[in-house]
């Protein structure tokens, strides 16, 4: 006997994308980023090259939420998701771990330099004013920077190091990224 499952396979792709992806901004979700990140340092051990994973944080997201509504807040949130999209490779991940929280996974790159580059261009992108109809929003991000090259690191380990960085570069004075190379840039 045969049967057609075309109907059971695209509900089970639909329910796999929802399980897998932020319903706001359609980046992998919080699970999609962490099993990423393990795949992309193993094959950074097999081939002896970097991984850097970004850790980012929308600075006074909080006040737009609760100034102007949550209705601006996703529109904030979506275009944000939207630059950061832009200034990444197509190879990156850039997924959305919950609120106003963010991490990329930047695999096969030679040292921490290069993570820092992507970082800096992202502060760029994000320093210009976000329009949500009439309103014109000043936000920015701080990102800290993470990289393992080709160590034996658990996810959990370098998200670890960029989070930290990245509470350090919100201390520092926001709007700018700090990397586990010992610099803070704004």
């Amino acid at each position: 006997t045969a049967r057609d499952i075309t109907a059971l396979k695209a509900a089970e792709l639909k329910l796999r994308s929802k399980a897998e992806k932020d319903a706001l901004t359609g980046l992998p979700n919080r699970a999609l980023f962490f099993d990423r990140l393990g795949q992309a340092l193993q094959e950074a051990r097999d081939a002896s090259s970097g991984v850097g994973v970004l850790f980012l944080d929308l600075d006074r997201f909080k006040q737009v939420n609760d100034t102007h509504g949550h209705a601006a807040g996703d529109a904030v949130l979506i275009q944000f998701a939207q630059r950061v999209r832009n200034v990444v490779r197509t190879m990156d991940t850039v997924a959305r771990l919950g609120g106003d929280e963010f991490a990329i996974i930047l695999p096969d790159l030679p040292g921490i330099s290069n993570a820092e580059s992507i970082a800096a261009d992202i502060v760029r992108a994000v320093s210009v004013p976000f329009h949500v109809g009439p309103l014109r929003l000043e936000i920015g991000t701080s990102i800290g920077v993470g990289f393992s090259n080709g160590e034996p690191d658990s996810p959990e380990a370098v998200v670890g190091r960029a989070d930290r960085k990245l509470y350090q570069a919100k201390h520092g004075g926001r709007g700018r990224f700090s990397s586990t190379a010992e610099r803070v840039v704004a």
